[in-house]
């Protein structure tokens, strides 16, 4: 007698529900970083910011970022700064971090984003020329306020790297700091930064 054993197999889908992640930025690459958790140093409504935004843009009102080598040739000559880091920002100039420290307060990190590659406009295509001892100046053109940064160190990170934003604001004039960030480019998944320290302006403060 031959007997014949029937198995039939049974396949469960099971849902595993991914709760919601507590990271605060809205944009997976730092480039766009934005964190609302963050306390705004200045606070301004969107309005307020579109606002400013044509203001520095028109002549004489400008907000300009300049870099040289440590030879004092020029690796950049006055780039707009703006406020924020959407792409339409960073298609007309810089973006200075809305939730980063402003100069003018003499500490705590001054964060300025800039595409490299693969847009419209790239002031920082050359950034990864920049080596330590390099200046960056940041100048207010209706006031002749300067404030000047001196590289300390570059590095690549991932593009997803928030870490490079963590200064603490302190009373200290030896943490007024700036950080430039840009996209690596030899590789897309990876940033470049450039972390300096304030040495130079003429501001009295």
């Amino acid at each position: 007698t031959t007997t014949t054993t029937t198995t039939t197999t049974t396949t469960v889908s099971v849902i595993v529900e991914i709760p919601e992640s507590n990271t605060p930025f809205i944009a997976s690459f730092v480039l766009n970083w934005y964190d609302e958790s963050a306390p705004y140093y200045y606070k301004r409504t969107d309005e307020k910011i579109e606002q400013l935004n044509e203001y520095h843009s028109q002549e004489g009102n400008e907000r300009i970022l300049s870099i040289t080598d440590s030879d004092g040739n020029e690796i950049l000559n006055n780039v707009n700064i703006f406020f924020g880091t959407e792409s339409d920002v960073l298609n007309k100039g810089v973006g200075h971090y809305i939730t980063s420290a402003s100069p003018s307060m003499y500490k705590g990190n001054v964060a300025i984003a800039g595409y490299s590659k693969d847009e419209g406009y790239t002031p920082f295509e050359n950034l990864h020329k920049v080596v330590a001892g390099s200046k960056i100046r940041w100048t207010e053109v209706p006031s002749g306020f300067y404030w000047e940064y001196t590289i300390s160190k570059t590095f690549i990170t991932s593009n997803s790297d928030t870490s490079v934003f963590e200064t603490v604001i302190s009373d200290s004039d030896a943490d007024a700091t700036i950080t430039l960030i840009t996209e690596d480019i030899y590789d897309p998944s990876n940033i470049l930064v450039l972390n300096g320290y304030l040495t130079d302006g003429n501001e009295t403060h």
